[in-house]
């Protein structure tokens, strides 16, 4: 067969790009049986420069074909769906093979476009076929078809060609594929869904797939849940700017306008349907504080409080029973973390389930078997497994053979076996946990927090996104970021070392959270790998050590760790509880000061490096709360959120205190020591940066940015000296539910 070069203007619907085989109806690439997914923005570019291959087509050109003539929204767009196609194809800015830069005028495809519509190529993924119901009426979310023509993001609209495209992939999942051409690797190997530890086969099962959109709005969409009927879709909806909003709305029609439904600012946690679809039960807190479960009446949107919750950096666990009798959630019986189960039509007490041992913490709740077993993730000494309680006994099984790594969230699906999320390359990955010999296998497909609908064979999963690290002037004029450091992976948790040039931060290497150092302009390196959480670097004074929060052995229970630069070492701080904020260093640098609940309430801690520790006797601070050291003081939110105090650094004593928000509408992010006070960042209409003199309370804003310039934990390290911060910034705003199925 002879190969037919295009032509422009000619674009076909599947086409080869130099080594890749390109199906735009399904946003897919292939090579050499390896498949990558693409977003739909840029599917959309890529066609559009396939139709003029070697041709420059202009930055004005691409705005108007698929921004609609945007030029608010098309700019950052552009620069999101350039990196995201180059990541898919494997391309190097600066050394391109696909897509060539030509400077402030547009881009042009380099490689050889071929037609090869006619030829075999990437396996098609079908969805389910419609059925009729019985007295007509839209089909449960088991029965629905590939949405036909859904819409875009509301702030484009593409037209003509682009419009079929739109509406034939919107598989807003596809942003997470394995993310390999990091300049010192460009041939990397796909990451592994599973732990190193844990029996992979050989090839992926490929009985999961994704069929349709279920959102796509500007911002990120999480938390989804299907009514047992099919007919709604509840989610929450985060915009980059305060709490994320519940919204209600028909599952089947993405076209239909949601339903908001008022959580009065706070952060949602978790979200499970009753089994006969009456009520919506909801965990959600005020910051790290205030968790608690109400139930909204789906008829009447009437909601009230049912019970207080527990609440861990992953969130809050909920489950009904099959009968609709009882809701588990995660909460405290006697002062401790328990399983509970309440009736939500009595005024009773909830009866314990079960009570986790010392260094246990469960998180997701499955209920299943006609109500007769519980299963959960749990998180035990440094490890995650999935187990099962049988609740006429309390005997508790383990599921899965070896470890896990991190769980981002648990299903049961098709004849008895698990779903779970695990921790990948980028974000997390979907898979098979077998219930026979708990063995686990991989299914290829991104996303976290898995929940089972259409009686265990669909699924609702939410993608992810990235975030790098960029350089911010606070100059007070709002100077545009500059980028400082960007992998193949998310960064975040940044901390600079101005007297050494040295910047460490939180990346997933593996399959689990490690720190990275970057040192001037040597490439970055990895420091350690960790089977658990690392999160919140911070320097020492002298720059030889860093202190963070996570694991500091393996197989060991989560706490404060210090690693030592030079001789590549690890001291354990304190790991006898799983409460902890980000940590501190004292200025002589013979301590690291954390937010501690290790003595039952939260308190601010001092570990001193020879294995001392104390509390400092205060007032309640909020949970796991960040601290910043200033002079003689520690400066914390207090328990609830409202202000900032200043506490005497011996005594305890409260000297002052501040507002957290002196502007309604706005949250604080994060705050570092700034000369004689603090630096804060603020989100609300915009993010803006200002100080915060603590002697006289003045405050005075030194950089403003539109809301979403910055990722959603949003932490930055200051460099005063250069007067700027390092923060993380997102360069992939969106993240949306899909629809996947066996």
């Amino acid at each position: 067969m002879t190969d037919a070069v295009l032509t422009p203007r000619a674009a076909p619907r599947r086409f080869r790009v130099g080594e890749w085989l390109v199906d735009a109806d399904q946003n897919l690439l292939s090579r050499d049986g390896e498949q990558r997914s693409v977003r739909h923005q840029a599917m959309a570019l890529l066609l559009l420069l396939a139709e003029q291959p070697g041709q420059l087509v202009s930055r004005e050109e691409i705005e108007q074909r698929i921004w609609d003539g945007n030029a608010f929204v098309a700019p950052k767009g552009m620069t999101n769906a350039l990196w995201a196609l180059r990541q898919a194809l494997g391309d190097d800015p600066e050394q391109p093979r696909y897509v060539q830069t030509v400077a402030k005028k547009g881009y042009r495809l380099v490689a050889e476009v071929v037609d090869e519509a006619a030829t075999e190529g990437l396996p098609r993924q079908e969805g389910v076929q419609a059925q009729q119901r019985p007295g007509g009426g839209a089909p449960p979310v088991g029965e629905l078809p590939p949405a036909p023509g859904a819409p875009t993001r509301s702030l484009w609209r593409p037209h003509g060609l682009w419009a079929a495209c739109v509406a034939l992939v919107m598989l807003a999942l596809l942003l997470a594929w394995p993310w390999l051409n990091q300049r010192e690797a460009a041939e990397e190997a796909p990451p592994r869904a599973a732990s190193s530890s844990a029996p992979v086969t050989a090839a992926p099962l490929q009985n999961l797939q994704v069929l349709r959109s279920l959102t796509q709005l500007p911002g990120h969409e999480y938390l989804g849940a299907i009514s047992p009927d099919g007919q709604w879709l509840a989610y929450a909806h985060w915009q980059w700017r305060g709490a994320a909003e519940l919204f209600l709305r028909p599952a089947a029609a993405l076209q239909e306008p949601a339903q908001s439904v008022s959580m009065d600012g706070r952060e949602l946690l978790s979200l499970a349907w009753s089994p006969d679809g009456r009520r919506l039960a909801i965990a959600s807190a005020l910051g790290n504080r205030d968790c608690r479960v109400d139930l909204l009446a789906f008829a009447t949107r009437e909601r009230r409080e049912l019970a207080e919750c527990t609440i861990d950096e992953i969130g809050a666990g909920l489950a009904w029973s099959p009968n609709g009798r009882e809701l588990a959630y995660l909460g405290r019986h006697q002062g401790r973390r328990a399983v509970l189960a309440k009736d939500p039509d009595s005024p009773s007490m909830a009866r314990v389930l079960f009570e986790p041992g010392a260094g246990e913490s469960p998180r997701f709740l499955v209920w299943h078997d006609g109500g007769q077993h519980l299963s959960y993730t749990l998180l035990a000494q440094g490890a995650t497994h999935v187990e099962q309680l049988r609740l006429a006994d309390g005997q508790r099984r383990r599921l899965n053979a070896q470890p896990l790594a991190d769980l981002q969230g648990l299903a049961q699906g098709p004849d008895g076996d698990w779903l779970v999320a695990q921790r990948a390359q980028e974000g997390a990955q979907l898979a098979r946990l077998h219930a026979a010999d708990g063995s686990v296998h991989p299914l290829g497909v991104p996303g976290r927090r898995p929940v089972a609908a259409g009686a265990g064979r669909w699924l609702v999963v939410h993608g992810v996104s990235h975030s790098s690290l960029a350089a911010v002037s606070m100059d007070g004029r709002s100077t545009p970021l500059k980028p400082v450091l960007s992998l193949a992976q998310s960064l975040s948790s940044p901390d600079w070392h101005a007297a050494r040039q040295r910047l460490v931060a939180v990346t997933l290497r593996g399959n689990v959270p490690g720190l990275v150092l970057q040192e001037g302009d040597a490439p970055p390196r990895e420091l350690l790998n960790l089977p658990g959480l690392a999160a919140d670097p911070q320097w020492s004074p002298d720059g030889r050590r860093i202190a963070y929060r996570g694991q500091c052995k393996p197989g060991t229970e989560r706490g404060l760790c210090v690693f030592s630069l030079e001789e590549g070492s690890v001291l354990e701080l304190s790991g006898r509880s799983l409460g902890y904020g980000p940590p501190v260093w004292s200025g002589d640098g013979r301590a690291v000061w954390a937010a501690s609940a290790r003595g039952g309430d939260w308190q601010v801690w001092r570990f001193a490096l020879d294995g001392q520790a104390s509390a400092l006797t205060s007032e309640g601070i909020l949970p796991r709360a960040r601290l910043a050291i200033v002079g003689e003081q520690v400066v914390v939110p207090s328990r609830d959120g409202e202000q900032l105090l200043a506490l005497d650094a011996v005594s305890g004593a409260t000297r002052q205190r501040w507002p957290t928000n002196p502007v309604a509408g706005e949250h604080l992010l994060d705050y570092r020591p700034w000369r004689d006070g603090l630096l804060l960042l603020q989100r609300g209409a915009h993010e803006r940066f200002e100080t915060l003199d603590l002697r006289t309370g003045a405050r005075q804003e030194l950089a403003r940015y539109p809301a979403g310039s910055f990722d959603e934990s949003a932490r930055f390290t200051s460099d005063e000296a250069q007067r700027r911060v390092i923060a993380t910034k997102l360069d992939v705003a969106n993240s949306d539910l899909v629809l996947v199925g066996f």
